[in-house]
Parts: C-alpha cells; sequence; structure tokens
C-alpha cells in the first residue's frame, strides 16, 4: 500500500482483493497499516472465478482509486490473472500485484519476492541436503 500511495498521493481508498483461501494474517497488516497512510479499505469478496466481475464493480461503486491483489495460495488469481488485469483496465483501477506474472500479463505493478529466484534457491538447497546437508 505504500507504494501505491508513494505513486498516487492523493489515494483515499483502496479495493483489496484478498486471498479466497483464508490468508488472513496479510489483510490484518493492511488494515493496521491504512490508517496511518491516511487510507480507506474496501474489501472485495471473491471466492470463485464467477465473482470477479462483480467484485470489480463493487469497487468501482464503492470510488476506490486503486486496487491491490493480494497472494492467493489456492491459485484463483494466477489461473484468472488475464482477466483480474483486463478488469482492472476496464474499471480504471491502477493496480499492485504480488506477483510479477501479473506485471507481464499487462497490470500495472507488482510488488513482491522474485519467483524465478525463489526456485533457483530452492534448487540449491535441496542439491546440497541431498548430497548429505543437515537440513537444520
Amino acid at each position: 500500500m505504500e507504494v501505491v500511495k508513494e505513486i498516487f498521493p492523493k489515494l483515499v481508498r483502496v479495493a483489496i482483493l484478498p486471498s479466497p483461501g483464508g490468508r488472513r494474517l496479510e489483510l490484518k497488516e493492511m488494515q493496521a497499516a491504512a490508517p496511518s497512510l491516511q487510507i480507506q479499505l474496501h474489501i472485495l469478496d471473491v471466492r470463485v472465478a464467477q465473482d470477479l466481475e462483480g467484485a470489480f464493480k463493487e469497487a468501482a461503486k464503492a470510488r476506490a482509486g486503486a486496487l491491490d491483489v493480494n497472494a492467493d495460495p489456492t491459485g484463483l488469481f494466477n489461473s484468472k490473472q488475464k482477466q483480474i488485469v483486463e478488469l482492472a483496465v476496464k474499471n480504471r483501477l491502477p493496480a499492485i500485484y504480488n506477483s510479477s506474472n501479473f506485471a507481464n500479463a499487462g497490470g500495472l505493478m507488482s510488488y513482491g519476492a522474485n519467483e524465478v529466484e525463489n526456485y533457483r534457491r530452492a534448487a540449491s538447497y535441496i542439491d546440497k541436503i541431498l548430497k548429505g546437508a543437515n537440513p537444520a
């Protein structure tokens, strides 16, 4: 949210697309940080892909100035990247995503770990463990 606020200093309301998988810690942290950034959050409810279009209409109705798409371990958001990016553009919502895959699909920006580098590191750890290194 800080990155979005930095880019759009007059931003007042941010729509949040939280994980339908119940990963609520990230959402709680955002709710705690919002007042210090002078941002109001509008939480969208998406449980299945069919909810996406309605959620974006709700964000527009709530007059959100930006969208934050949270990490989703269920895979729903990743499987619907193109649709989410297109809905953000259609509804004129600048969006920040948790994965660079969304930016590669045409999304405005992403902020998160480099996924390719994470896999590369995981492979080196696996190699060390298979060669006898203590996993701890």
